[in-house]
């Protein structure tokens, strides 16, 4: 039976009636924290999880979107959602949002194109930018990290209020929560690309990964990529873009190690703006790998702009994807006006790309604020102070529901595996200071001098790395 506060209104004097209320108040906070409290089945999923931990390489929450996650509404830095969310995980914030931005329109500000600039590996992994030293990583190795995406509501302004307008919103995300995902970039100009007939390289930086992109203007040009020899196998990403206009773009005919060819769209539902594609080929072995494309059907041109690999489930970032609340009064846009209808739209395709990818993508449902004045500002549509602790509050419980440990602190974490043995295989990177912790310890050695192994830390870097065990005296 549901708690109800009972309505004290007469027959007892005021300060009887300030006692009930005191009391009512502590009853309500108990029933309020019983219903934030997770249920027996996500306390078991969290529980039992909890030796995946996702590594925050920089020691920081990147924050991504428009102007709520920018802090648009909030009475000073310290209170915006990203701030209040960062020093709940116990991390430093790293502000890459920009007020205004349409994910789906290159030139607006944090979009898609913007992603693609910023978040950069070199040819081998290691990360280029965001002010991590590029010693920290070598070869094919997850980027780790926490990231909070906050966009759509602009783009709904501009595209529409149906799941179909919406489309390049969807093309747009898988974008962005891919290349978040990239432990290794490969740009157009990486020798593990080759071209069959004409591809111009122009120069640019507003529509692609890097410092150029190949485009294609006539049927049959084909695009070739190897993958190197330490390749580690899973899911290839090749990165494409089809120009302003509607069908602009082309089909594409990709093969893999010479299979069944499978055909791909890659063009463009609108003017205005060019739209990025990524296709994502899963379950790739480890080792070298011949992936083919043939353009056919080409309108104007067609864009091969780099590949990537994408970490796999257990070492990729925690990437928590927030909806969007409907708003008491959308007329702050002018015309074109956004509608219920249309946020709903664009929830459902904020849900649709999110689950495309694994369980460290989550979705945060802001339902909670729908309609509810008190969260935002006069404006009606940016969060108040309080709408930025509440979004804040529902992104900490997604992601302490989610089940993952967040290592925090500003030099690279450790990674910490669970064994019997060193590794001995070839497919995973170590770094000074890993360790696997002996899941089976028995004693060793001896009489007088007997122990046991807890564990190995790993003292020289590489694939499997050097070990040295961890021991301690049995005293038997």
């Amino acid at each position: 039976m549901a708690w109800e506060r009972p309505n004290i209104v007469s027959g007892v004097t005021r300060a009887t009636k300030q006692l009930f209320d005191k009391i009512l108040d502590g009853i309500d906070g108990a029933h309020a924290g019983l219903a934030d409290r997770p249920t027996k089945e996500e306390a078991n999923a969290t529980y039992g999880r909890q030796d995946k931990i996702v590594r925050s390489r920089d020691g920081a929450l990147g924050v991504w979107g428009h102007s709520y996650a920018f802090g648009i509404g909030a009475s000073d830095v310290g209170r915006r959602y990203g701030s209040l969310l960062a020093e709940k995980l116990q991390l430093s914030e790293r502000m890459d949002a920009i007020a205004g931005t349409a994910v789906a329109t290159e030139s607006s500000g944090a979009s898609w194109a913007a992603v693609l600039q910023k978040v950069t590996r070199n040819s081998r992994g290691a990360v280029a930018g965001s002010g991590v030293p590029s010693t920290t990583q070598r070869g094919f190795a997850p980027p780790g990290g926490v990231f909070v995406l906050n966009y759509g509501i602009n783009d709904a302004n501009t595209l529409g209020n149906t799941t179909t307008l919406l489309a390049p919103v969807k093309e747009s995300m898988r974008v962005v929560l891919s290349r978040l995902r990239a432990g290794a970039i490969f740009e157009d100009t990486s020798p593990t690309f080759s071209y069959t007939g004409t591809w111009p390289a122009p120069a640019s930086t507003d529509r692609n990964s890097g410092g150029s992109y190949r485009y294609a203007s006539a049927d049959g040009a084909a695009y070739t990529i190897t993958t190197p020899e330490d390749f580690p196998g899973g899911t290839v990403c090749i990165g494409y873009h089809a120009p302003s206009g509607a069908g602009k773009g082309a089909t594409h005919s990709v093969k893999i190690d010479g299979g069944t060819a499978t055909s791909y769209e890659f063009r463009n539902a609108r003017s205005g703006a060019v739209q990025p594609h990524v296709l994502r080929l899963k379950g790739l072995t480890p080792g070298v790998h011949t992936i083919t494309g043939t353009v056919s059907g080409v309108s104007e041109y067609t864009a091969v702009d780099y590949w990537s690999w994408e970490a796999p489930e257990p070492e990729c970032p925690l990437i928590a994807v927030l909806n969007q609340p409907t708003l008491v009064d959308y007329s702050a846009y002018g015309t074109p006006l956004v509608t219920d209808a249309g946020v709903l739209a664009l929830n459902q395709v904020l849900a649709d790309v999110v689950a495309e990818f694994g369980e460290r993508t989550i979705l945060v449902d802001l339902a909670s604020m729908n309609k509810v004045a008190a969260y935002y500002m006069v404006d009606k549509l940016h969060p108040s102070d309080l709408g930025h602790q509440k979004i804040a509050d529902l992104t900490y419980r997604a992601i302490t529901r989610s089940g993952f440990t967040i290592e925090t602190g500003t030099a690279p974490a450790q990674r910490v595996d669970r064994g019997t043995a060193i590794p001995t295989g070839t497919r995973t990177f170590y770094r000074v200071g890993d360790e696997i912790r002996n899941s089976n310890p028995v004693e060793e050695g001896t009489a007088g001098g007997k122990y046991i192994t807890y564990g190995w830390i790993c003292t020289v870097e590489g694939r499997p790395g050097t070990w040295l065990p961890l021991r301690y005296l049995t005293g038997n």
